[in-house]
């Protein structure tokens, strides 16, 4: 075991300069190109998308986003985020409710599309369901 060790090292004390800089060069090459192909294969990366359902008052808002992400070094992740906003008189929005909800926590496959299925708001507005099969998620809405 100390000869294999030691056998690279011994290697390398016997290299003249300009050998130990091709080598160098070629290492600092190789872990570049590594880097920068795994850079390339990341690049669309996070992939958004989002949908929401107007209040029937036109206050509120109730958004579904869907995120798909992918590590540098590997795994990837995906979930969900629900998020109720209402108007703010001034303009703008603020949130009302915010939750993240893993891939693999939902029973059941999610077409943001069909958001109309998904996302129901009350008659008067004050609460909003999220539907995902067995999975429900109720936000009453502060009056």
């Amino acid at each position: 075991m100390a000869i294999r060790n030691s056998f690279g090292l011994e290697i390398w004390k016997h290299l003249g300069v300009e050998q130990k800089l091709k080598y160098g060069g070629i290492a600092v090459a190789v872990v570049l190109a590594v880097v920068g192909i795994r850079w390339f294969q990341l690049r669309k990366y996070p992939i958004v998308d989002q949908e929401f359902l107007s209040s029937p008052n036109e206050r509120s808002k109730a958004y579904l986003s869907h995120m798909s992400d992918k590590r540098f070094f590997g795994g990837s992740y995906d979930y969900y985020e629900i998020k109720v906003m209402r108007n703010h008189p001034n303009g703008g929005e603020f949130a009302v409710y915010e939750e993240r909800i893993h891939a693999e926590d939902i029973p059941i496959p999610v077409d943001l599309k069909d958001i109309d299925r998904i996302v129901k708001w009350t008659r008067d507005s004050t609460i909003v369901m999220y539907h995902f099969g067995k999975l429900r998620i109720r936000v009453d809405m502060p009056l």
